[in-house]
């Protein structure tokens, strides 16, 4: 079984932001396949769009994305074939891709509490650019929790979609290899 999970915070409050790109890749897939997420355990909602995959959206924040996966593990490990983390990425341009077999946390608290779990970052992601362009006195927590521009909508759309379909053929067995090729590097749309 293949497993996607999607970095993000819970709640209304973080829907729009930076931040929880991951969320907004992973509902764009279920909306695709027609599959809703339900709560599986207290600590994420799982979706099921192909028969031997799995989507998972964290309730325990993003700082505390690994206890989520933990849960998630304790009744699946024995199935798991391959795990795509989906997150935002301040170092890319906005709706820019890169997919990755392996790597750093770049600094990210999600995925630093992964590595935590999993004992070390040998596990695929999908980074989502976010920019960093920080307007005058923000900060990077203010950055990422905060909402994309009016400006940058069109590029976070168009990579939200390229997104979406590199998940979608990651949870159909496509081969990472074939992932990088076919979505690391291409430019978005100009505006963002």
């Amino acid at each position: 079984m293949r497993l996607v999970l999607a970095i993000g915070n819970p709640g209304v409050r973080y829907a729009e932001t930076r931040h929880n790109i991951g969320f907004a890749i992973a509902d764009e897939v279920a909306r695709r396949r027609r599959v809703f997420f339900r709560k599986a355990q207290a600590s994420y909602l799982e979706a099921a769009p192909t028969d031997e995959g799995r989507l998972i959206k964290p309730l325990t924040f993003v700082n505390r994305s690994g206890e989520a996966l933990m849960s998630w593990l304790e009744g699946h490990e024995s199935k798991l074939e391959g795990l795509l983390v989906l997150v935002d990425d301040v170092s890319l341009a906005v709706g820019r891709l890169r997919v990755r077999q392996r790597g750093s946390n770049g600094g990210h608290n999600g995925l630093k509490d992964l590595e935590r779990v999993l004992q070390g970052g040998d596990f695929a992601r999908l980074r989502f650019g976010v920019g960093a362009s920080l307007g005058r006195g923000e900060n990077l927590v203010d950055h990422v929790l905060g909402e994309f521009s009016p400006e940058e909508r069109v590029s976070v759309t168009s990579g939200v979609s390229r997104a979406a379909d590199a998940v979608v053929e990651y949870l159909e067995g496509q081969s990472l290899e074939v992932l990088m090729r076919r979505y690391n590097g291409s430019a978005p749309p100009v505006g963002g």
